[in-house]
């Protein structure tokens, strides 16, 4: 009984030292940033986050918004603070007069699509225009990850369930089994 009050308090204690790390401001943009490096978790969350950057930024630009005020909306909007802040600290940069794309360009988060597309519109005049295009395409590639995420969960589920059924009937037959060797001794 000892054993199990301290693997209790453990988890418990781990579960409340976590949440209290993840409440900190580092410690929310540690979490972030990991989430993003996750193999096929992180290619998703991606997706979704520059999906909403560029439909936010978007919308912004092709309503009059000045670039740097779109941004900090923009960066509000990810639900990611590692990105968030990575487009706040360009924010800054695109302020002292570099282009978008270029200061894009300087950081890995951003993928090569996005700071391409997004040199395009500079270029030719339509940022707004270019940015909502972005976010119809991460849209799209959002909801085809979903879909192909939710195909392979089904098979895992019934994987995962037919093996918590064995643990279940092996624990309701093993007493019967250890009764029926106990009988047999005598």
């Amino acid at each position: 009984p000892p054993v199990n009050i301290i693997i209790f308090v453990g988890i418990f204690g781990g579960i409340f030292l976590l949440k209290n790390f993840l409440n900190t401001a580092k410690g929310r943009e540690q979490y972030d940033g990991f989430i993003l490096k996750i193999p096929i978790l992180g290619i998703y969350i991606q997706k979704v986050v520059f999906a909403r950057f560029s439909k936010t930024l978007g919308i912004l630009v092709n309503n009059g918004v000045p670039i740097l005020e779109s941004l900090d909306l923009a960066a509000g909007s990810v639900g990611n603070k590692s990105v968030s802040l990575t487009i706040l600290e360009a924010k800054e940069k695109i302020r002292e007069g570099e282009k978008i794309a270029e200061t894009l360009r300087k950081y890995a988060i951003f993928p090569a699509l996005v700071v391409q597309m997004i040199n395009v519109g500079e270029q030719t005049g339509k940022l707004g225009e270019t940015l909502e295009q972005i976010a119809e395409f991460y849209d799209e590639e959002v909801e085809i990850a979903t879909s192909t995420f939710i195909a392979m969960i089904e098979p895992i589920l019934i994987i995962v369930l037919a093996g918590l059924v064995a643990v279940i009937i092996l624990g309701l037959y093993m007493p019967i089994f250890k009764m029926y060797r106990a009988m047999k001794t005598y």
